[in-house]
């Protein structure tokens, strides 16, 4: 399974801030913006394209020169919040 930003989430830098602002039917939802850290951002960028897990892993492992197994278990983590938090929309891939 591969996971993208999803479509009624707007990403903001301000001040160096990455900020995620859910759109609602009624227009953006205050209440629920996501202040981002510095990893969960490099995962956010990420997912600008469908990416599976293992290839965030190896992407971030490869910019930050970190061991894949110290990474694994925060991206697992961010992309639970991020789902918890309706911001990320599933891409099931055709076997």
């Amino acid at each position: 399974m591969r996971y993208r930003q999803h479509e009624k989430v707007v990403t903001r830098r301000i001040a160096g801030e990455t900020l995620l602002i859910p759109i609602t039917q009624i227009g953006v939802d205050l209440q629920r913006v996501y202040l981002l850290n510095e990893t969960a951002a490099a995962i956010w960028a990420l997912l600008a394209e469908p990416r599976d897990v293992e290839t965030v892993v190896a992407l971030l492992a490869e910019e930050y020169d970190t061991p894949v197994q110290d990474l694994r278990q925060d991206v697992m983590d961010t992309l639970q919040e991020f789902e918890r938090r309706s911001f990320l929309a599933t891409v099931v891939d055709d076997a």
